[in-house]
């Protein structure tokens, strides 16, 4: 009997955290910690059983039950710690007390409950607080306030750091990256000392930033002692985590690219830049991102704007905030002048449909086209794909 369960629950995740002696990796930032989450897990799989969620259980809830799960046959744990509100990092962080810790990026996600982006920063710095002397810290090289950053783990004791990227000054660097249809290929280099260390990786994951990702679970797997070869075998294996870049293959011709988990302008813009290299022709379909506060109208906007730039040829947006998307999309596009598409949609099942009746269209003309479907969580954009997998009648490939 306790006067507060949740923090009861953290004691005892406390307890059994510093009786577990194995090896706990932490891993949180604005964007890609439940994919480089997976990706670690996978690596470290080479070895032996690993401790990891089987979904997003980055909160206090999530965490103990994670930890509530750690036997004696796991010889490591991979830890996602989330946060939406002032000191939960710092929190969580302090219940798991890490041997690495790796911090993906900082953008503006739940920036509504945050005074600004320097504010989101210092929260994701929290994370290395508890970070165990000897330990190792990951960050990416060009992570916004790095300065900050670097400044606050240079005043800890015995901190090795190891930092990501494309830069070729980072630790550890990818090049020569070729995004194709269902995979990624990449040089993953790594240096130590005058030694650079490169490996030819084969990601069946889309995007650039899943190499980010890929870069970040494997910075902390060398930290942990494992080779080269284990990493090389280990990525290989990734398969995309479900609703997060998923490629549903549908005709010969068009995919549709199920991103529908979640969303935030850093996210967004990622999966757009994967979509300006597909061949024939784009379609974005978008829901609202939540938790931006004031900024919700501009940040749609930049959305909008971005597609544009980019080369999208048709939106499709759904909700209160995505009509910005759309406005700025369409503006001196005399081709969608007056049509639906400009206004964005409030109805889910309106935009399915008209979704479905465009692509009908444009399949009997043989040309590739992907489709990007995504949005915040809440806005469960999911339904869309689903409808749209079930209505299309196609002639599945």
């Amino acid at each position: 009997l306790v006067q507060n369960t949740r923090l009861a629950l953290g004691e005892i995740t406390k307890y059994i955290a510093s009786q577990w002696h194995k090896p706990k990796v932490s891993i949180t930032g604005s964007n890609g910690k439940t994919t480089t989450k997976f990706i670690l897990a996978k690596i470290l799989e080479q070895k032996s059983e690993v401790l990891c969620p089987i979904a997003s259980f980055n909160n206090e809830i999530g965490v103990p039950l994670t930890m509530f799960q750690a036997n004696d046959e796991q010889w490591a744990g991979v830890f996602e710690i989330g946060t939406n509100h002032p000191g939960e990092i710092a929190y969580l962080a302090n219940l798991i007390q890490s041997d690495v810790v790796i911090l993906t990026s900082v953008s503006q996600t739940h920036i509504g409950n945050f005074k600004d982006l320097t504010a989101i920063a210092h929260e994701k710095f929290d994370i290395f607080n508890n970070l165990k002397t000897g330990g190792t810290a990951v960050y990416h090289y060009d992570l916004v306030h790095k300065d900050i950053l670097e400044a606050k783990l240079n005043k800890q004791a015995d901190i090795k750091q190891v930092t990501f990227g494309f830069n070729e000054h980072a630790d550890i660097w990818a090049d020569e990256i070729v995004l194709g249809p269902d995979r990624t290929l990449f040089n993953l280099n790594y240096r130590t000392g005058e030694k650079i260390t490169k490996a030819a990786i084969q990601l069946h994951l889309l995007g650039k930033h899943q190499v980010l990702n890929a870069l970040a679970a494997s910075a902390a797997a060398l930290a942990l002692g494992l080779t080269i070869d284990d990493i090389k075998e280990g990525l290989s294996k990734v398969r995309p985590v479900n609703k997060r870049m998923q490629a549903i293959r549908m005709t010969k011709e068009a995919v549709i690219i199920d991103d529908s988990y979640n969303a935030s302008p850093a996210s967004v813009a990622a999966a757009l830049r994967y979509l300006a290299e597909c061949m024939g022709l784009k379609i974005l379909v978008l829901g609202d991102l939540g938790e931006l506060g004031d900024t919700a109208a501009t940040e749609h906007t930049k959305i909008g704007q971005l597609a544009k730039e980019l080369g999208v040829d048709v939106v499709f947006a759904l909700g209160n905030f995505s009509k910005y998307v759309s406005e700025a999309f369409y503006s001196d596009n005399y081709a969608f002048e007056g049509r639906k598409y400009q206004e964005g949609f409030a109805d889910k099942q309106e935009l399915s449909n008209t979704v479905i009746r465009c692509l009908k269209d444009v399949c009997q003309e043989e040309i590739p086209v992907t489709i990007l479907i995504k949005g915040s969580n809440f806005m469960k954009m999911w339904e869309v794909t689903d409808k749209l997998v079930a209505e299309w009648q196609v002639e599945r490939s």
